[in-house]
């Protein structure tokens, strides 16, 4: 996905509004079927922009263009990046121009449109606005990076909803106080790093070094620093980074795991660089 910086300069109109109406112009099961959608605008930072503002675009299926289903509801509101082009491109008369969105030419077999009024009310060459599932148009409640850098805007309405950082942090990875090396420790929620090494540790450490280091290559280095975490299934994972940074072999990232029927045994999976820089 591009950055908002270069999505907005590639975008013709870049706007926050909520789904008033969508209007299917085509059968709902027809592939990618044409559809109006009318947008409430609160705030628009680029382009012909108007409070009320209709888009002739489509539901992507398969080619990327349009809106998806899932995100494209009435009363849900989105910031918008979007394109314009010839109405001959939506209407499917034309192979289209020098837009930035490809023209809508495929319909399902023997289908016909259910709304051919709309259609033919538009002039051939009147500007038309779609998007595409490829650009950042995205729900607004995770538009925070978009608001910080698209810079000044146009307030046109009110905005009901707003980006909610709260929200986007929820989704990101967590590091769990992890370094970066340590991606699939740090980076999977279940995992909790422990203040202090486990009461068997050495016994753990041994089993990697027994098992994963026979492939790392000598003279190999000594002084490491090991991370412990704990995931919700109360397995042990280990994080091992090199002290010397231009030294990787013997780095680990593994788990841990207790056999039920012997609490002495303990298996291991994970990786091990048998690279040394």
């Amino acid at each position: 996905m591009q950055g908002v910086r270069e999505a907005k300069k590639a975008a013709d109109v870049v706007f926050a509004g909520q789904v008033e109406e969508i209007t299917l112009v085509d059968p709902k099961f027809d592939w990618e079927p044409r559809i109006i959608v009318r947008f409430s605008v609160g705030r628009a930072w680029k382009g012909p922009v108007v409070q009320s503002f209709e888009m002739y675009t489509n539901y992507e299926s398969s080619s990327c263009e349009g809106f998806s289903r899932q995100l494209l509801e009435p009363g849900r509101t989105l910031l918008v990046y979007a394109n314009g082009r010839p109405a001959s491109d939506w209407k499917g008369n034309s192979t289209g121009g020098a837009s930035n969105v490809r023209p809508i030419t495929v319909r399902s077999e023997g289908s016909a449109p259910i709304r051919p009024e709309l259609i033919n009310a538009l002039p051939d060459q009147q500007i038309l606005y779609s998007t595409s599932i490829c650009t950042r148009t995205m729900q607004i409640e995770y538009a925070v990076e978009d608001f910080e850098q698209l810079g000044k805007s146009q307030e046109l309405g009110p905005l009901r909803v707003l980006p909610d950082p709260a929200l986007v942090e929820a989704t990101q990875p967590s590091g769990n106080g992890l370094p970066g090396k340590c991606a699939e420790l740090g980076n999977a929620k279940r995992w909790r790093k422990l203040p202090r090494a486990p009461v068997n540790h050495a016994e753990l450490a041994t089993l990697l070094e027994s098992q994963f280091y026979s492939d790392v290559p000598n003279p190999r280095p000594t002084s490491y620093r090991d991370y412990w975490v704990i995931g919700s299934d109360g397995k042990f994972g280990l994080c091992r980074t090199a002290i010397n940074p231009d030294i990787v072999c013997g780095e680990a990232e593994v788990e841990f795991t207790q056999d039920p029927r012997n609490s002495r045994q303990w298996s291991l999976g994970g990786r091990v660089s048998t690279y040394c820089r």
